[in-house]
């Protein structure tokens, strides 16, 4: 089940799945009609910076334990907190910030043929994993989950600030559906 979030389905662009909405009058996944541009979203709420990425690819296979998720597309980046460069997994913060971040994907091994093992991913903010950013689940041989979870983060002045969703189930995984919202809830002081 995915969570239905305010500033996720757009015209023209895709769901929460990854799947591609070309009708203007689709619903999205809480039954919303979709009649709304990037602009009209951004204006919607001219006082909140927020951005959201996604794959758009069926599925990433094969991202190694310790390797990064990987987002194709910025459907939003109201107020221009975000760097990015598609088909990475790399995403540059604005330094100077506090983001809430919240990020789901789902995820299986097929390495993993045996019951009880362990599926996880976890955010790292400059190759530092992010306290309490973690999420793992144990599941049945050839199981899938859908890992969510969400934390706060500080993008100090003078710091890369490079965000990344890293595979931290001690094998290699299959991801689909990933993807990653950003709002910035407050600006560091001088």
């Amino acid at each position: 089940m995915f969570n239905c979030y305010d500033f996720g389905q757009l015209n023209n662009q895709v769901d929460q799945c990854g799947n591609r909405n070309t009708s203007p009058n689709q619903f999205d996944q809480c039954g919303n009609r979709n009649t709304s541009s990037r602009r009209e979203r951004c204006n919607r709420y001219p006082n909140l910076e927020y951005a959201r990425l996604v794959n758009l690819s069926p599925e990433q296979t094969n991202i190694p334990n310790g390797g990064s998720l990987v987002f194709t597309d910025i459907l939003l980046n109201c107020g221009g907190i975000v760097t990015f460069t598609p088909n990475t997994g790399n995403i540059k913060l604005e330094e100077g910030g506090v983001y809430f971040v919240i990020y789901e994907s789902e995820v299986y091994s097929t390495e993993a043929t045996t019951a009880n093992h362990t599926l996880g991913l976890i955010l790292e903010l400059d190759n530092d994993p992010v306290l309490g950013s973690g999420t793992t689940v144990v599941v049945g041989a050839m199981q899938r989950a859908e890992l969510v979870s969400h934390a706060i983060i500080v993008a100090q002045r003078g710091n890369p600030n490079l965000l990344r969703l890293i595979n931290q189930s001690g094998r290699n995984v299959n991801a689909f559906g990933a993807n990653i919202s950003i709002i910035k809830i407050a600006e560091l002081r001088r």
